[in-house]
């Protein structure tokens, strides 16, 4: 089953959490054949299975099942191409981001669903479509995506953000304690 791809651009944050841990992220990667030159190809795509078996190496290799808070605090405006040079001339926050969930298409596509930004007179939120049945490879994707684009905003403005609630489709995880550390906010599951 085809699931859909992505920019190369989000490996960067990936091989950023890995230093962070203190490892050397280049052999990981060139397992995955994702040297230097592939990683600087324009428009360079990565399957979704391929990276999902990639940030579960990453987690084994750094011994920390919460990597995926950590790779989205890496992510950068740039990982996402055209849509994040665009976002990062916005405006405000709002305008950055209706770029990033607009231009989604360029930077990740998956068959499954698409990323939402949803206004309505109560506030502004981001939705992240389902990819149910979760499992080890896929946790670090939905918190990876969310802490992303709370880190995205944050560029923007360049100060912290006021989130009110973060809800996660997925049943609390073993560190689930990891979410404080990383967010100041609440976290449903």
């Amino acid at each position: 089953m085809r699931l859909g791809d992505l920019s190369v651009g989000f490996v960067h944050s990936i091989a950023a959490a890995i230093t962070q841990h203190g490892h050397c992220p280049i052999e990981l990667l060139e397992r995955f054949e994702l040297d230097s030159a592939r990683l600087a190809e324009p428009h360079a795509r990565l399957s979704i299975p391929r990276y999902m078996r990639l940030g579960h190496a990453a987690i084994q290799l750094t011994d920390n099942p919460a990597l995926g808070l950590v790779i989205g605090e890496h992510s950068l405006l740039t990982h996402i191409g055209l849509a994040g040079v665009t976002a990062a001339q916005a405006p405000n926050v709002r305008a950055a981001a209706r770029c990033i969930s607009r231009f989604e298409p360029l930077y990740a596509q998956n068959y499954r669903g698409a990323s939402q930004f949803i206004e309505d007179s109560q506030g502004a939120w981001f939705s992240f479509y389902s990819i149910a049945p979760y499992n080890a490879y896929n946790y670090f994707v939905v918190e990876s995506v969310l802490l992303g684009w709370i880190n995205h905003l944050r560029q923007v403005c360049q100060q912290a953000l006021e989130i009110e609630l973060l809800q996660i489709e997925f049943p609390e995880p073993s560190y689930a304690a990891a979410f404080a550390e990383h967010l100041n906010c609440p976290v449903e599951f």
